[in-house]
């Protein structure tokens, strides 16, 4: 989360990057507590935003400088577990990602507040994104043109 100017960078991708530290690494002993949103309006927002985002990097992609690795560090056994969900038909994967986040993980035990996170969070963004990714290929489709052409042309991306 902190490294030395110079000594790092961030990932060229439209969504989920991280960044490469050059040199000695420490781990954090405590937690960082990172609020997404203080309110369901600014939740939304900011989702729908990733959601763009992250549909556009899976259908596009931009290259990952960390490889997928269910052994590996903590950022690569995560790229990892984002390559097999992505493997799982679009509309079938939010639902079973939900029933694994509130069930089998107890996101339940939360109470009203852990039903409203585990489904805006586990079900809605990620059925969002599955809808965006749906919308574009249909669009491909349609006009005859590459996801990239219809990326840029939806969403007005620069190189």
């Amino acid at each position: 989360m902190l490294f030395k100017k110079g000594k790092g960078h961030c990932e060229t991708r439209f969504y989920d990057q991280h960044f490469i530290v050059e040199g000695n690494q420490l781990k954090l002993k405590a937690n960082v507590i990172d609020i997404i949103s203080d309110s369901i309006n600014k939740f939304f927002t900011r989702h729908l935003k990733w959601a763009t985002a992250e549909a556009i990097e899976q259908l596009i992609g931009t290259g990952s400088e960390i490889k997928a690795d269910m052994y590996g560090d903590p950022i690569e056994k995560r790229r990892f577990l984002r390559e097999f969900y992505n493997s799982f038909p679009l509309f079938v994967r939010p639902v079973l990602y939900y029933i694994y986040r509130y069930f089998f993980r107890f996101g339940f035990l939360d109470g009203k507040e852990g039903l409203i996170f585990h489904f805006l969070q586990g079900f809605w963004y990620r059925f969002l994104v599955d809808a965006k990714i749906y919308e574009i290929e249909k669009k491909v489709k349609k006009e005859n043109k590459s996801v990239e052409e219809m990326c840029n042309k939806m969403y007005n991306l620069r190189d």
